[in-house]
C-alpha cells in the first residue's frame, strides 16, 4: 500500500511538472537573468577589493530575494493545481505583496550562509591537529541543515500566509524538525536535480562549455525546477500543520471565551441544536409519542419540539 501510493505520488509529481515545465522555463528566464547579472556585479566587486570570495558573491543574495517571491508564488499556485496561471501578472504581484519580507530574509540567509560556511571550515581545519573537534563540525553540520529546512518553508509560508515574521520564522524552525519527512523529500529532489546537472557539466570537457551549460541551466532549469520541488514536497503538510495549529488556537479561545461567559456556550450548543433538525418538518400539535429517526438518532416528537423550543428561548427566538 504505501508502494503504491509512493509511485502515485511521484506520478502526480511529475504530471504536474512536466504540465507546467513551458511556464516553469519563463519563470526561471524572469528570476535568473537579474540573478546572473548580481552575480557578476558582486564578483566584479570582488575582484576590484581583492576579497573576491563566499562573503562578496553570496551578497547576490539579499538583492535576489524579492525576485524570488514571484517564483515561489508561481510554484505555490502550480503545486497546488491552479490551471490557469497568469505568468506574469502573479509573477509581479508575488514580488509586489512581499518584496520587503523577502529583503529580510535575504539578510538573513545571508548572514546563515556566512556563519554555516565558516563555523564548518574552521572547526575542519582544527580538527585536523584535534580530532576532539570533528565533533564540533558535526555540530556545525547539523545547526547548517536546520537553516537550510527552515529555508525550504520560509518563502512558501511567506507568500502563503499572512502572519508576523516572528511568527513565520518560528513555524518554519519547528518545521525543520516537525516536518522531517517532507524535508528529506525536497533535499533528495534538489540533489536528483543537481546530479542531472553536474552529470551534463563533468562530461562537458572544457571550461568554456562548462560556463556555457552553467548558464543555460540557471537559466532555463534550476531557480524555478527547485522551487517547484521544495513547494510540492512542502505545501501539503504545511497546510495541515499550520490548519490543525489555528483550529486547535480558535477552540482553545473559545473555550476560554465560554469559562468568561457561559451563557454563549449555551446559546452556541442551542444554535447547534436547531441546525441538527433545520431539515426536519415538525408540525407543533403533533405533540404525540412517535418516534423520528434523523442522523442516527431515534427522537421522540413530543420531546423534539420541547428542545427546539427551549433551545429558540436560548438565542432570544421564538420557533414557529
Amino acid at each position: 500500500m504505501a508502494s503504491e501510493k509512493t509511485k502515485l505520488g511521484i506520478t502526480i509529481f511529475l504530471s504536474s511538472l512536466f504540465t507546467n515545465f513551458p511556464k516553469l522555463i519563463l519563470c526561471n528566464l524572469m528570476f535568473s537573468v537579474p540573478l546572473i547579472g548580481f552575480s557578476c556585479l558582486f564578483y566584479f566587486i570582488g575582484g576590484i577589493l581583492q576579497f573576491q570570495n563566499v562573503v562578496t558573491i553570496g551578497l547576490t543574495i539579499i538583492p535576489i530575494m524579492p525576485l524570488y517571491a514571484g517564483v515561489t508564488l508561481v510554484t505555490r499556485n502550480m503545486v497546488r493545481g491552479d490551471e490557469q496561471i497568469p505568468l506574469l501578472p502573479t509573477f509581479l504581484k508575488g514580488i509586489k505583496e512581499n518584496w520587503l519580507r523577502f529583503l529580510i530574509h535575504g539578510v538573513v540567509m545571508y548572514f546563515a550562509l556566512l556563519m554555516s560556511y565558516f563555523s564548518i571550515t574552521l572547526y575542519w581545519n582544527i580538527a585536523h591537529q584535534n580530532g576532539m573537534f570533528y565533533v564540533v563540525m558535526v555540530l556545525c553540520v547539523i545547526i547548517s541543515i536546520v537553516f537550510l529546512f527552515t529555508f525550504y518553508n520560509l518563502p512558501l509560508m511567506t507568500v502563503t500566509f499572512d502572519m508576523p515574521l516572528k511568527n513565520i520564522y518560528k513555524n518554519c524552525f519547528l518545521m525543520s524538525f516537525g516536518e522531517l519527512k517532507s524535508n528529506l523529500l525536497a533535499s533528495l529532489g534538489v540533489f536528483l536535480l543537481g546530479i542531472f546537472c553536474l552529470s551534463f557539466l563533468i562530461f562537458s570537457g572544457t571550461s568554456l562549455w562548462v560556463i556555457v551549460l552553467t548558464l543555460i541551466f540557471t537559466a532555463f532549469l534550476i531557480p524555478g525546477t527547485m522551487s517547484f520541488i521544495i513547494n510540492y514536497s512542502e505545501y501539503k503538510g504545511m497546510m495541515s500543520l499550520l490548519v490543525a495549529k489555528e483550529e486547535k488556537k480558535a477552540k482553545l479561545e473559545k473555550e476560554i471565551l465560554y469559562q468568561k461567559n457561559p451563557a454563549l456556550k449555551k446559546q452556541e450548543e442551542a444554535r447547534q441544536f436547531r441546525d441538527d433538525f433545520a431539515d426536519v418538518v415538525i408540525d407543533e400539535n403533533d405533540n404525540t409519542d412517535e418516534y423520528i429517526f434523523h442522523n442516527g438518532k431515534m427522537v421522540k416528537k413530543s420531546v423534539l419540539i420541547k428542545q427546539l423550543k427551549e433551545a429558540g428561548k436560548v438565542i432570544g427566538e421564538e420557533e414557529k
